[in-house]
């Protein structure tokens, strides 16, 4: 940490790694993690190892060791099957199914006892996808409908409660706002997120407040926000409320080694450097 965050109640957070250790195979899966103590010691130690589809085989932490199994099966009918075996005990079954006339597609999830934990339905159509999921005891957790125009961008965000009453819907013209309501008393969120070709994303998202926000995400050069040089958050009257700026030193391969976040001061105008994180990278 450097300075103080200038911030009372910040809203745009920093993405840290969930771990500070880190291992990758010559194919990109994670085959080691862990953390290190306040005395630099090696601590909270998982291993990893993959069957031949990628899908995780063992785990290794500390003395405990878990074998995990994933059997994938299917039907007559169409349907696909995955159970998940830990330690040879099945542990999950999931169950998929698409019908191409309808472009829909339902799953399925239930646990060792089967019990039905979760069941998803989707519709995707060119125009319009619509999504509703379920939890424990049939209870529709979401309800969602999204209508794009020709070119696939979207052009309304509707979310609707148990009852199919609509309660949040925001409507866009080319990538921007031009129209938001919700229903105050709804309990719910919406968010809608666009990708523009000069490396810009941005995301329109409300709170269970009934407040609009809009988050700019800038990552020129690079296809995706994982990771970006800039943020800036915007109220629903078009006010800038936060900035966070991202400097990077880079290797010679282009990863970065030393990251600077910095926050504006909206009393001053001044940038404050915040936070600085190292990383240490080895290539085998």
């Amino acid at each position: 940490m450097l300075e103080k965050d200038p911030r009372s109640e910040p809203k745009l957070l920093v993405f840290t790694p969930a771990r500070e250790w880190e291992a990758f195979s010559s194919t990109g899966e994670i085959v080691e993690e862990g953390d290190f103590n306040s005395d630099g010691q090696f601590v909270n130690r998982v291993t990893r190892t993959y069957d031949q589809d990628g899908e995780t085989a063992e785990t290794i932490a500390g003395d405990k060791k878990t074998r995990y199994r994933t059997k994938k099966a299917t039907s007559e009918d169409g349907s696909a099957q995955t159970e998940t075996y830990i330690d040879d005990v099945l542990r999950a079954r999931i169950t998929e199914v698409s019908d191409a006339r309808t472009n829909s597609r339902e799953v399925v999830a239930s646990n060792e006892n089967g019990e039905i934990v979760s069941r998803t339905l989707s519709r995707e159509g060119k125009l319009v996808h619509d999504l509703q999921m379920w939890g424990r005891g049939g209870k529709l957790m979401i309800h969602t409908l999204r209508r794009l125009d020709e070119q696939g961008r979207t052009i309304q965000s509707d979310h609707f409660d148990e009852s199919g009453k609509l309660v949040s819907t925001m409507s866009f013209s080319k990538g921007e706002l031009t129209s938001f309501w919700q229903d105050p008393l709804c309990d719910c969120t919406n968010v809608a997120a666009f990708r523009r070709s000069e490396g810009v994303t941005i995301f329109y998202k409300s709170e269970k407040d009934g407040r609009l926000y809009k988050d700019v995400q800038d990552h020129k050069g690079r296809p995706t926000n994982h990771e970006i040089d800039g943020e800036e958050l915007y109220d629903q009257n078009g006010q800038l409320l936060e900035r966070l700026v991202y400097s990077y030193e880079r290797d010679a391969h282009g990863n970065w080694v030393m990251r600077t976040i910095s926050v504006l001061d909206l009393n001053t105008g001044n940038m404050v450097p915040i936070q600085r994180d190292t990383r240490e990278l080895t290539y085998y």
